[in-house]
Order: structure tokens, then C-alpha cells, then sequence
């Protein structure tokens, strides 16, 4: 490995491995019970997916629930994973992905996920996705196709924008 590969190497964080009986803890409870830094409201579906994930993840870039707290974006998160794209096209096997679902029109061109409206994400442990649903007002766990078809129902109204799915991993410091 030259020097430059082995430097961007040491700047990649190894995303702490969450197992699978930790995240089956978190089924059913509100994210209440998640963030004691207050920032619990789910009145305008605040991000709180991305929110659940940075708590158990432990990330704290971009906008946050509290001053030193944990990330609340979805595109934050997206977008600086070293490794990124569609969800048919990860690597496998891995111990765990992150998993994002938006509407193709959310992604720019050079494959970045854009501020816009209609993101989720969670995180992929096989064969379940563990995400916060805050019309649900707590953690679920769910199958891939499950996951997809409630995120399709409920962002895409017309039938005309589906929901796809996107995969990333390897966040840097």
C-alpha cells in the first residue's frame, strides 16, 4: 500500500460494530429513551432515524441534537462515507451497512444525497434493518422488502418517484 492509500487509510474511523443483541434492545422503545440530551420532539418527523443511528454509532459531525451531541442528518451521514452507492451494488459480505432510502431526485449526479425532503436511514445487521420510525414513535425492526414498501408508501404518493435503496460505510474522523 503506497503512503498516500495507507494515510486516507488511518483517517477512516472503523464504525463501531454494534451486535446484533444490542441493537434487538432497542426494539419498541422511543427515541426518548435513546437521547438524554433533549431532543426528543417528534412533532415535524424530526430526522430522529439518523439520530437513532448516531447515538449507537456514536457520531457527531454536522448538525446535531445538542451542542456536543450526535449527528441528526441523513444526507450528513450519506455523504461522508468513504464507501457509498446503490444498495444492490455493496460489497458482501460485511458484518453490518449502513442503509439509506430516498427518491432518486434527492441524489445529485455526482452521487452525493442532496438536504431535501423524504430521507430514512438505519442500520442493516442481516438479514434486518433497525430503524426509528417516528410515525411509529419508536425502533423497528424489519425485513429489506418490508423497509422499502413502508418508506415507498409513505414518500411516494404519486407513484411517480420510488424509493431506492443506498448503502454506506467506512466514516472518516
Amino acid at each position: 500500500m503506497d503512503a498516500a492509500s495507507q494515510t486516507w487509510r488511518n483517517r477512516i474511523m472503523s464504525e463501531r460494530v454494534v451486535q446484533t443483541d444490542e441493537l434487538e434492545g432497542y426494539v419498541g422503545q422511543n427515541i426518548s429513551a435513546i437521547c438524554k440530551l433533549g431532543f426528543t420532539s417528534e412533532v415535524n418527523h424530526n430526522n430522529h432515524c439518523a439520530h437513532f443511528v448516531s447515538h449507537i454509532l456514536g457520531l457527531h459531525f454536522g448538525h446535531k441534537c445538542a451542542r456536543h451531541g450526535f449527528t441528526i442528518r441523513v444526507n450528513e451521514i450519506y455523504n461522508r462515507c468513504a464507501r457509498r452507492g446503490d444498495w444492490d451494488r455493496r460489497a458482501l459480505p460485511r458484518i453490518y451497512y449502513l442503509i439509506f432510502a430516498t427518491q432518486r431526485s434527492n441524489m445529485a449526479q455526482n452521487g452525493t444525497m442532496l438536504d431535501g425532503r423524504h430521507k430514512h436511514m438505519g442500520i442493516f445487521r442481516h438479514p434486518y434493518v433497525y430503524n426509528y420510525s417516528t410515525d411509529n414513535h419508536q425502533v423497528l425492526r424489519e425485513l429489506v422488502p418490508d423497509f422499502l414498501a413502508r418508506l415507498d408508501g409513505v414518500y411516494n404518493t404519486t407513484g411517480n418517484n420510488p424509493v431506492k435503496l443506498f448503502y454506506g460505510y467506512e466514516l472518516p474522523v
